[in-house]
């Protein structure tokens, strides 16, 4: 009974929510101050999950489950004014924004309109724009800028070529004159602040959270991710490959137990049979590899579902390959060969697969994996070769900073999975 009036007691909440957003819907004009980004600085957008995750003490057993089906975004943006009328817009920012829910742009998604576009032409409502690597979706806003003025527009359909919006737009545009991209609903602030830097310069830094509607964009990609190879319909990553190696790969062994004072001792009790390999990887990509990556996190749901994860150290350089084996040079012992199950190739392409290894033995003086189906290739196209483990990500957030509007900078861990339920 309990369980059956706080299901009311939601759905009660949901529904005044969604009136105070279709009362907001009509938008005030207030709206239309928003200001572009700056770019002086970077522009970020978190998607976050949540995940619920149950551990078993002993085995280290994992069961996870979602306790939201869509996720939310976090915008960090900064608003910059020069002129003395761009002063006045940010003071009515600073007001309005705590008073309601209001449209932001989500501006690393801008394009240029591809073709000239003609309010008052046949085909108000369509404007070409390409839509690739955006979160466009049907019924979500979108921005329009034309010359520092804005107006937003509900999206009735889409194509790769185009948009289609539910009313024309209050001035026409050449061909490249105007800056597309999609919106979230932001939640009111109730606090906002303003630097003044000059009397004339002014600079809001805001995070914005996106607002829990109907309204809320829906995940970049449901399924397995186009472009990512998979083993046993899981996708596979090689964090060797991925890494930019600007900054440091970090890996990190983490054994699940307790320590605790005993006299002048301590006494140690382990969990699980194995430590989990946690791999932590630093990624600059342009916005195609970007929205890409961004696909395989909302496509794992965040923490919620597993993907394979190649070594990044510790490989083996490869020998031969044949019907049901792979041989490597033997390197260092070989006390923890019997621990490698699932072995991982990236090949000079950089597609990765990944193979179940039967066993292992001696071969010529060097290491052969006798593996459960055959890798089809040759050695000679292999980059990379190491354990594969069944992981996921770390955490129920990825926070993707962009440089520029094709400069992303992400930062991305990986957890083992020594045993699940479902196993």
């Amino acid at each position: 009974m309990a369980k059956i009036r706080v299901a009311q007691f939601t759905i009660q909440v949901l529904k005044r929510a969604e009136d105070i957003l279709r009362a907001y819907i009509s938008k005030p004009s207030w709206q239309d101050q928003l200001l572009p980004h700056d770019w002086v600085q970077s522009f970020s957008i978190e998607t976050a999950y949540h995940t619920d995750v149950t551990i078993a003490k002993d085995k280290q057993t994992e069961e996870r489950r979602a306790l939201f089906g869509r996720p939310t975004r976090t915008l960090k943006v900064n608003w910059t004014s020069i002129p003395t009328e761009d002063l006045e817009k940010m003071l009515h920012l600073m007001r309005y924004m705590n008073e309601e829910r209001f449209l932001v742009p989500i501006y690393s998604d801008i394009n240029f309109n591809s073709e000239d576009y003609d309010n008052g032409g046949a085909t108000p409502l369509v404007v070409a724009v390409e839509t690739k690597n955006c979160r466009y979706f049907i019924n979500g806003y979108v921005c329009v800028e034309k010359e520092g003025e804005l107006a937003f527009r509900r999206l009735t359909g889409f194509t790769k070529d185009g948009i289609k919006i539910d009313s024309a737009l209050p001035w026409s545009g050449d061909a490249g004159t105007l800056k597309i991209c999609p919106c979230i609903t932001a939640e009111q602030l109730l606090d906002s602040d303003m630097n003044l830097i000059t009397d004339e310069v002014s600079q809001i830094s805001i995070t914005l959270k996106e607002a829990i509607s109907k309204y809320a964009l829906p995940p970049a990609w449901t399924g397995l991710p186009l472009g990512w190879n998979t083993f046993e319909d899981l996708p596979i990553i090689d964090p060797f490959y991925l890494h930019n190696w600007v900054g440091t790969l970090k890996i990190q062994d983490q054994r699940a137990g307790i320590q605790s004072a005993s006299g002048r001792g301590i006494y140690t009790e382990t969990w699980g049979d194995a430590p989990k390999r946690i791999t932590s990887i630093n990624l600059l990509q342009d916005r195609e590899e970007g929205y890409k990556f961004l696909k395989l996190f909302d496509s794992r749901r965040g923490r919620l579902l597993p993907l394979w994860v190649i070594d990044a150290q510790g490989g083996w350089r490869v020998k031969a390959i044949g019907s049901g084996y792979i041989d490597v040079y033997s390197r260092g012992s070989t006390s923890y060969l019997n621990e490698v199950k699932y072995i991982g190739i990236t090949k000079e392409d950089g597609s990765s697969e990944v193979r179940e290894v039967g066993s292992v033995t001696v071969h010529d003086g060097d290491w052969r994996f006798n593996l459960t189906s055959s890798f089809t290739f040759s050695a000679d196209e292999v980059i990379h070769c190491a354990r594969a483990r069944k992981s996921r990500f770390f955490k129920d957030a990825l926070e993707q900073e962009y440089v520029t509007d094709n400069v992303i900078r992400t930062q991305a861990s990986f957890i083992e999975l020594l045993k699940e339920v479902n196993q």
